[in-house]
């Protein structure tokens, strides 16, 4: 408060981290309040060969599409390595 009198508490509570892989628009929750510690980097490797195998699948709606069109040299690089922990 302004008068001093009274100090203000933050409470911060963290629920989860969020990892953004920006380039393929991929989002990775990491952590749900549940008291484990997923290894992120894991997940994130795991979003990746996902979303290559998505695209390769749907191939044509994908590359035609201007704001995917791009990823194709990620998304044909990921299937290349066809592991998560290779990526």
């Amino acid at each position: 408060m302004a008068n001093g009198n009274h100090k203000e508490k933050l409470a911060i509570v963290c629920i989860g981290i969020v990892l953004l892989l920006t380039i393929l628009g991929i989002v990775v929750l990491i952590g749900t309040g549940n008291g484990k510690k997923p290894d992120s980097q894991d997940r994130l490797q795991e979003e990746i060969l996902e979303y290559a195998e998505e695209y390769y699948q749907n191939y044509d709606m994908y590359f035609h599409t201007p704001n995917r069109k791009g990823h194709v040299p990620y998304i044909f690089k990921a299937l290349i390595m066809d592991a998560p922990e290779a990526i």
